[in-house]
């Protein structure tokens, strides 16, 4: 049985099939989903939708690209959804900077991924990491939780690699 690490099953792109897409996926091999979030409330949609269905558990973060609403709070309800069990990695959490060019957007980035990463410690959870242009970043994962995995397509758009390499685990 194969465990889809990386999933977004609450995509609009689903609505009205995802049972069919969960089937389809079952009768392929894959037993075991992760489906992730990016914002607030998609961490609270994938938490629901994890809790109907049984073979289906969930990470809750903010997105690089999501961190307009980012706030103290906002963290702290993700790190209310966090304690439930069916919540398996703090995700999809990171850096970008493909799209964001400019030093004050890299630094919140920056800002909002550490202190994801120090909630996963916290928790004792995996995160699960989007990223882009990632060089000069791996000092920043000395003492990171175990990577879920790791998403980042700097060699171009739609070009993904899973890395492994960046902490000991």
């Amino acid at each position: 049985m194969f465990l889809d690490s990386h999933c977004h099953l609450t995509d609009k792109a689903f609505v009205g099939r995802t049972d069919q897409v969960l089937s389809d996926a079952q009768q392929e091999g894959v037993g075991l989903f992760l489906t992730i979030g990016w914002d607030l409330p998609s961490s609270q949609e994938v938490l629901a939708f994890s809790q109907k269905h049984g073979n289906v558990y969930c990470a809750v973060g903010l997105h690089p690209e999501n961190l307009e609403m980012a706030s103290a709070q906002t963290l702290n309800q993700i790190r209310q959804l966090a304690k439930d069990p069916k919540v398996k990695a703090i995700g999809e959490i990171g850096l970008d900077y493909h799209w964001y060019k400019e030093t004050k957007d890299r630094e919140n980035q920056k800002r909002w991924f550490i202190a994801q990463i120090d909630l996963a410690n916290e928790l004792n959870l995996p995160i699960s990491i989007h990223g882009t242009e990632e060089r000069g970043i791996r000092s920043r994962f000395e003492s990171c939780p175990p990577i879920l995995s790791w998403r980042c397509h700097n060699r171009g758009w739609g070009e993904y690699r899973l890395r492994h390499d960046h902490c000991e685990l």
